[in-house]
């Protein structure tokens, strides 16, 4: 006998095939959609870290390329001295573009005020991530789930001033999603790390002072910085960071950099009777062609770290009967060879720094018996 249509397990078989060709259709859509915003995304790093990296490597090349650089510790500032003496600053900023959430969800879901300490800056909601307390109880820990974070690039040109001039901006978001629970962190987006650079110094084989004699050869100096692009969940990860690179070539003599220390002697023959003598600092570090720099004092203990000055705290001499001496400035006494002298005035008494960063440079000295280099000066302070 001859059947027309489809029996029921012919029909359940077409209905699971077609089932099994949709899944596995729909995977390699999603897979596919994936990839794309994986690539769309890692397409804007590259765009993006090759436009900063143009922009900031064409001005350094226009301008006879990096003779000084030098980043904070912290690494997000660096600042560069050009050939020409123009100066440059690199400046990363990080902002927060999530609210301030002041109320979190608790362990049973609900809606609870924060202290001020557990405030944090998010897009949802704090959840909650129970611990153990020393007592035996739990206890909340509140974290964000869901967090945008971006940080600025800024190029400057601080050449006329030290608030600079905007050559170049750009910013840069990333959205954080964190589940402590599962002790996992996803990103989507990018993030500025941190700056780091790299130098290399020797004299030109074929670059002369004198040219024909051969005498006095230039000094070359070759630059790299590094500025760190990364998803923040692999901060080593640099695929997508920038290096500037350059070199440059200068007459020989003091290095940009260098450093020369003038040692500060507040005492002096002429205040024999000051009962004390109070000075905050002790020496200044100076940076040849940079900056006048003091070591950082954490709880009165002077670090190994520098900040940069614009005018020193002045000292304070006061008398045995209890009056003060008027402090008068710290001078440089310069020795002639007639046995005369002159003393010339280094900062007056508001504490203002009258000479360029420029105006000290190393000299000779014989010591015992050997020509030796020396860094250093002492500046004495005058009273009245």
């Amino acid at each position: 006998m001859n059947k027309k249509g489809f029996t029921l397990v012919e029909v359940i078989m077409s209905i699971v095939l077609v089932s099994v060709v949709l899944t596995f259709m729909l995977a390699s859509l999603v897979k596919l959609r994936n990839t794309y915003s994986e690539v769309n995304e890692n397409t804007d790093a590259l765009i993006f870290s090759s436009s900063i990296s143009r922009i900031i490597n064409n001005d350094l090349y226009d301008n006879g390329g990096i003779r000084y650089v030098g980043c904070n510790i912290e690494g997000d500032r660096c600042d560069i001295i050009l050939s020409n003496s123009k100066r440059r600053r690199i400046v990363i900023i990080d902002n927060e573009l999530s609210d301030l959430y002041t109320r979190g969800i608790n362990a049973s879901n609900e809606q609870v005020s924060l202290d001020e300490e557990q405030w944090q800056y998010c897009d949802t909601y704090l959840k909650c991530m129970q611990i153990d307390t020393s007592s035996g109880n739990s206890a909340c820990t509140y974290y964000c789930p869901i967090k945008t974070i971006t940080t600025t690039l800024k190029y400057l040109d601080t050449t006329e001033n030290d608030e600079g001039e905007l050559i170049y901006i750009k910013t840069l978001s990333l959205t954080q999603n964190t589940d402590l629970k599962k002790d996992r962190v996803h990103t989507v987006g990018y993030n500025f790390g941190k700056m780091s650079y790299t130098t290399y110094e020797f004299e030109s084989a074929n670059k002369f002072v004198d040219p024909i004699n051969k005498l006095n050869p230039y000094r070359n100096v070759i630059s790299s910085l590094s500025l760190q692009i990364n998803d923040t969940v692999d901060k080593n990860d640099n695929t997508y960071g920038i290096t500037l690179y350059s070199s440059a070539s200068y007459p020989p003599g003091m290095v940009i950099g260098d450093e020369i220390k003038l040692t500060l002697d507040s005492s002096n023959e002429t205040i024999e009777d000051a009962k004390t003598i109070t000075s905050y600092y002790d020496e200044i570090v100076v940076k040849y062609g940079v900056s006048f720099n003091v070591y950082v004092k954490k709880d009165g203990v002077k670090t190994n770290q520098l900040t940069e000055i614009k005018k020193l705290n002045i000292p304070v001499a006061v008398k045995k009967d209890g009056s003060a001496y008027k402090f008068n400035g710290y001078y440089y006494r310069i020795n002639r060879e007639d046995g005369s002298y002159e003393d010339i005035q280094i900062i007056d008494e508001n504490g203002n720094i009258l000479v360029t960063n420029t105006y000290f440079i190393e000299y000779e000295e014989v010591v015992d018996g050997e020509v030796k280099k020396v860094k250093d000066r002492t500046l004495f302070a005058s009273w009245s």
